[in-house]
C-alpha cells in the first residue's frame, strides 16, 4: 500500500491531525533525501488529504492558495515535481530543493 491504512481517515477525521505535516507522518524526516516513487506518491497523497482536512476544517472549500512557507503546499508540490521527474525523465529534487525553489519565486 502507498499509504498506511487509516491515514487518510486520520489526517480527515482529527483536528491535530491535518496539522502535522505529510513527511512528518509518513517518518520522512531527511529533507535532504531524493524520495522514491513509493515514497513521492505517498507525500502526495497524504500531503493532498491533509489540505483538504485542512481546507474543509477553515471553510475555504477548495480555495487554498500557495505559500512557500506553508509545509504541506511545499510537500505536494515536492511531491508531485517528484512523480512528474519519474513520469518524464527530468532530474529529482529533494524536498530542501523544491523549497528553496519556490522560495527564489
Amino acid at each position: 500500500d502507498l499509504v498506511p491504512e487509516g491515514a487518510t481517515d486520520a489526517a480527515r477525521g482529527s483536528d491535530a491531525a491535518w496539522q502535522t505535516t505529510a513527511c512528518k507522518a509518513l517518518g520522512l524526516s531527511d529533507a535532504h533525501a531524493t524520495w522514491t516513487d513509493a515514497d513521492a506518491a505517498r507525500v502526495f497523497v497524504s500531503s493532498a488529504s491533509r489540505i483538504m482536512a485542512r481546507d474543509e476544517a477553515n471553510g475555504s472549500n477548495g480555495t487554498d492558495t500557495f505559500d512557500k512557507d506553508d509545509a504541506l503546499a511545499c510537500e505536494f508540490v515536492a511531491a508531485t515535481a517528484a512523480l512528474r521527474s519519474a513520469n518524464y525523465g527530468i532530474e529529482r529534487r529533494s524536498l530542501f530543493d523544491a523549497k528553496g525553489m519556490a522560495g527564489n519565486i
